[in-house]
């Protein structure tokens, strides 16, 4: 489940950039649509104390496999940063219905 949120995640700059070509076709353009908006609506939901430039960082570091000692975040304690990531993952992969049982 993690390495799916990762690679979601990951994959989010190429899909916003398609979205914005002439050439993509309208499926494609939805269900690219619909993935980062998921991924967004999650990141807000899990992260509301935080500012949507941080959580566009968050959403980076979740993609990048950063942690907390070399994360743009650096105002948050390596334990906030910590838990409001394994949130984000978490919301990230029940939204996208990555979860197994839930």
């Amino acid at each position: 489940m993690e390495h799916l949120v990762i690679a979601y995640c990951e994959d989010y700059e190429r899909r916003a950039r398609a979205l914005t070509l002439a050439t993509t076709d309208r499926e494609t353009r939805d269900f690219y649509s619909h993935l980062n908006g998921v991924i967004d609506t999650a990141l807000d939901t899990s992260l509301p104390k935080l500012d949507p430039t941080a959580r566009v960082a968050m959403r980076r570091d979740i993609a990048c496999r950063r942690g907390a000692t070399y994360s743009p975040l650096y105002t948050l304690s390596p334990a906030t940063y910590k838990r409001y990531k394994r949130q984000a993952k978490y919301c990230i992969a029940r939204d996208l219905g990555l979860l197994v049982g839930s």
